[in-house]
């Protein structure tokens, strides 16, 4: 009966790495996709920023003439 209860442990404790594995698992995955996302938001970021800017410069040029 000790024996059985001590194997039930093990399996039970067996398990829950299993389970607290797959989350870190999927932890990293959604770090990993949702980077992959913001380097395409931050690349559509920085080329709006560099239109703005290049636009902003004619029209100070246009002001200045």
């Amino acid at each position: 009966m000790m024996m059985l209860l001590k194997l039930l442990s093990i399996l039970i404790l067996l398990m829950l790495s299993l389970i607290l594995f797959l989350v870190e698992i999927c932890k990293y995955l959604l770090q990993v996709v949702s980077s992959m996302f913001r380097k395409k938001g931050l690349v559509q970021l920085l080329q709006q920023i560099s239109f703005c800017q290049r636009h902003q410069g004619t029209e100070v040029k246009k002001e200045l003439e």
